[in-house]
């Protein structure tokens, strides 16, 4: 069944994916975006570690251990969950990118439609689709675990320090995204170490709230200007709590809004770049005066990215009954 609170924190993540994508590099960004600047930088250190840490809190209570049809149907299912959009999407979105850049600008096309489609697979940090990433780490995490819970008996939450530390000392490849798989590792971990001491974990005391938040706060002003890899792994950190304060207050998990995009969280990040590029494309293109009103600027981009995917899957994909459920 489906958790309130659980749907309520995607949603909040959701948001914040969307938010560190609206300026896909920062020597792209006009005079004026140096505040939204700051405030990217600050959420590539914590939203995806907090995105990985729910995805592995979800898939530990849902009891994907131990398939019940076997382990080979359970492979076909993620991949069709997972895998098949991913390489789907990542096509459509490389050749749409080769043919939108004759027309707009945009971010990042293919150097070839062969460049391109090879970076999807290769999964460096100049694939055209690098941003959809997520699909992919998430993919391998939920074929390995089940083998890996089988294979350590048990014990597979005690490698957690290790996958967080390993990161910070060692540079992984960027070939099948591995540099990824490793850097998240831990947190997806982390997720199931919750799920398992659930509900004991959060039972929470009147100062459980603001030490959370204001450990949250400080972690993110002390090690801004530590290397990548350290702040991911400090703010990571403190964000697994910090979520967990927020959503113990009721009105933020019994919030409708943040729900809705927490159930329609997989189309938003499947989709979220598609729509913010289109949008930027177009403002550059018919309405370039919006650029210097930095504020109406963002705010296109951020309810194009959030809202366009949702409701091109609703208005458009719900014609082909197999393309909405893909993407659902």
């Amino acid at each position: 069944s489906r958790r309130a609170d659980l749907d309520a924190a995607r949603g909040l993540a959701i948001i914040l994916v969307v938010l560190g994508h609206l300026i896909a590099r920062a020597h792209d960004a006009p005079p004026g975006y140096e505040g939204y600047l700051l405030a990217k930088s600050v959420i590539y250190d914590f939203h995806m570690p907090l995105f990985l840490y729910l995805s592995g809190l979800t898939f530990f209570l849902s009891s994907q251990l131990n398939p019940p049809h076997g382990y080979a149907h359970y492979v076909r299912s993620r991949s069709e969950r997972l895998l098949i959009p991913f390489v789907l999407f990542g096509v459509v979105i490389t050749v749409g990118k080769m043919l939108a850049q004759y027309v707009i600008f945009v971010d990042q096309p293919p150097k070839s439609l062969v460049q391109g489609v090879t970076a999807i697979f290769v999964g460096s940090s100049d694939s055209p689709v690098f941003s959809i990433w997520y699909m992919w780490v998430l993919f391998v995490y939920s074929v390995a675990t089940p083998i890996l819970w089988r294979m350590m008996n048990g014990y597979l939450f005690a490698i957690i320090p290790v996958l967080l530390i390993a990161p910070v000392f060692i540079t992984a490849p960027q070939i099948l995204y591995l540099d990824v798989v490793i850097r998240f590792a831990g947190f997806f971990l982390l997720g199931g170490l919750s799920a398992r001491m659930f509900p004991q974990i959060f039972r929470l005391s009147p100062l459980y709230i603001p030490i959370s938040l204001l450990g949250f706060a400080a972690s993110l002003a002390i090690v801004h200007n530590a290397p990548p890899e350290l702040r991911i792994v400090i703010c990571g950190l403190a964000s697994i709590p910090a979520i967990h304060a927020v959503l113990s207050l009721r009105e933020w998990h019994q919030t409708d809004i943040l729900a809705w995009l927490g159930r329609n969280s997989f189309v938003i990040y499947l989709l979220n770049t598609v729509f913010i590029g289109l949008t930027k494309g177009i403002v550059l293109r018919v309405a370039p005066v919006l650029i210097p009103f930095v504020p109406l600027t963002l705010g296109l981009l951020f309810a194009a990215g959030l809202l366009g995917p949702i409701y091109l899957r609703e208005l458009g994909f719900k014609f082909w009954r197999p393309l909405y459920q893909l993407t659902r």
